[in-house]
């Protein structure tokens, strides 16, 4: 590729975390998106296949470093401990492989990112990083340089993280703000900084379209309640005004410059809540220790213990001072926890359980000799045989009401991953059908039994109902000199970004990386006279993690993933 071919090429990547075609193309054509519009018309437009599972840690680490979670090792926002049933959150410490900031700043390249999830604790770059959700706080260092927050601070205001609510005003209110936020620090980056390449993500889609689906459903039936009539109109608002920040873009930007919109997966209505331990436990599968504490947990009842602690954290929020309200969210989801978990080392009987489910989506792992510390499946014939009922079982696991089948398929974890870390992956990931179905690993109600029909973004706030959940297909847009005009793109993956990305700015791709550039999406002349160039390896990888979360930052994150319906 010549020097001049990309020397003084730029990329602008729009983050619109769980964005939809489902909703973009729709409002585009009816004329309340005219800037997407727009890049419809002048650009590729395409489908985004994420990860499996379409979740928000290994789908934006898949984006970065162009590699699926077999190489990269992150399937969750939770990663089971060696030689423990116990668990942690991962982090971006816990990442071995480069990403493309850090390939672009080893060439050279300027970087900036802005709100990008699962790059905390930031490293040092050439140029300026932003953390995004899994960032513990103002007070951690989520900058790079370290010095950037106070400059946002003096010249656009204060920064915000992420937003939680008690009811659906404040969540529409945090979510506005956050989009506004976001932008100043985009627009102040933008024109006060030296960048190649520079990101910033909108969370505020995802959000409100967990939260304000079912409005935007009730709004559009033709009988909306007024609930629906207040807030359907949200994720719409939200859209319009990232909308609104395209449009500048677009006015802005000059043939040098390549216009990227992704999501990292899509979102559409949420069916039925699944509650995978429960049905292991019908099935045989795992048992649940019968002692006196377990009783007398159960005897409490979960559903007044629940109430309980939500009424306690709500009045703690509103009435007590600074220092005891610390004391509550530091202690009561732990509470919270240990009893409606009813789960592992202190729930289960080991002696008796082969399988059990952590994490999102209902992932399954065996209880395996020689792997856990109390396995009692045996490697080899016995675990494939448990491997292969409980497969069986779950792909005829039906709908009570309809007997329609819920599970897509039942994958083992090498039909889906492949590469050095795959051992760390579940033995089984369970594709629910049509992802309408969000699977939780703790036992739900009595009443509930394996179904539920809703769940709530978190049991500790005032009962918000998601209403939505993640699809497996995301939103890709690109617009540039480099790009046909109204055209279509099929087959394009997340892990497809950053390959693309790379080539765009005149970089050769690790030959290492899953993805490949999407030729498909760019203009074929320009494809066929500047050929990709491709490099052996990665290059070194990266040296010990660079920070880590102590207990408390640890329980912040845990605390917000909750609030978001991330953990479970």
């Amino acid at each position: 590729m010549s020097e001049e071919a990309s020397a003084d090429h730029k990329i602008i990547i729009l983050g619109l975390d769980g964005a939809t075609l489902d909703l973009i193309v729709p409002w585009a054509n009816q004329g309340h998106l005219p800037a997407f519009q727009r890049m419809i018309q002048e650009g590729t437009i395409g489908e985004l296949r994420s990860t499996i599972h379409p979740l928000t840690a290994p789908a934006w680490i898949s984006f970065m470093t162009g590699l699926n979670p077999g190489n990269h090792g992150i399937y969750d926002f939770i990663r089971r401990k060696p030689n423990s049933y116990d668990v942690e959150l991962v982090y971006a410490g816990n990442l071995r492989a480069k990403t493309i900031w850090n390939l672009l700043s080893e060439a050279g390249k300027r970087v900036g990112a802005i709100n990008v999830p699962m790059i905390y604790p930031p490293r040092p770059v050439n140029g300026f990083l932003i953390s995004g959700i899994d960032t513990p706080g103002l007070g951690s260092p989520f900058t790079y340089p370290p010095d950037l927050y106070d400059e946002l601070k003096t010249n656009v205001g204060e920064y915000i993280i992420a937003v939680s609510g008690n009811g659906q005003e404040e969540w529409a209110r945090g979510f506005r703000s956050m989009v506004e936020i976001r932008t100043k620090v985009f627009d102040y980056l933008r024109r006060n900084k030296t960048w190649d390449c520079l990101m910033v993500v909108y969370s505020a889609t995802d959000m409100a379209q967990h939260i304000f689906w079912k409005n935007m459903e009730g709004l559009a039936s033709g009988s909306p309640s007024p609930e629906d009539l207040q807030f359907g109109g949200i994720i719409l608002e939200i859209y319009q005004s990232i909308d609104r920040v395209l449009a500048g873009l677009l006015d802005e930007v000059d043939d040098r410059t390549t216009i990227m919109i992704m999501s990292d997966h899509g979102a559409g209505p949420l069916k039925r809540a699944v509650f995978m331990n429960r049905w292991l436990e019908e099935q045989g599968w795992l048992v649940r220790r019968e002692s006196a504490e377990a009783s007398a947990a159960a005897s409490l009842g979960l559903r007044a213990t629940r109430d309980l602690l939500r009424t306690a954290l709500l009045a703690g929020k509103r009435y007590l001072p600074a220092q005891a309200r610390g004391w509550l969210k530091r202690n009561l989801p732990g509470v919270r926890d240990s009893i409606e978990g009813f789960m592992l080392s202190s729930q289960l009987d080991w002696s008796r359980t082969k399988a059990f489910s952590v994490g999102s989506y209902g992932s399954i792992y065996l209880n395996l000799r020689g792997r856990e510390p109390q396995g009692i499946v045996e490697p080899g014939p016995e675990a494939e045989e448990v491997l292969r009922q409980i497969i069986g079982g779950l792909e005829d696991l039906r709908e009570p009401e309809t007997s329609e089948r819920v599970v897509e398929k039942v994958h083992r974890k090498d039909e889906v991953y492949w590469g050095e870390y795959v051992d760390f992956a579940p033995d089984l990931i369970v594709q629910w059908k049509n992802y309408e179905y969000d699977c939780r690993q703790r036992f739900g109600t009595e009443e509930t039994a394996v179904f539920g029909d809703a769940l709530t973004l978190s049991d500790l706030q005032e009962a918000q109902n998601m209403s939505a959940v993640h699809r497996l297909h995301g939103t890709l847009m690109l617009r540039g000199s480099r790009v046909p005009q109204a055209h279509r793109i099929e087959g394009a993956q997340i892990i497809d970004l950053a390959p693309t990305i790379l080539y765009l700015l005149g970089q050769p791709v690790p030959q290492s990386m899953d993805g490949r550039v999407l030729i498909g999406a760019l203009d074929e002349g320009y494809v066929s006279s500047h050929p990709i160039a491709y490099a052996d390896d990665l290059g070194e990888g990266f040296g010990p993690a660079v920070g880590e979360y102590t207990e408390e930052e640890s329980e912040v994150v845990s605390d917000r993933l909750r609030g978001l319906g991330y953990l479970q």
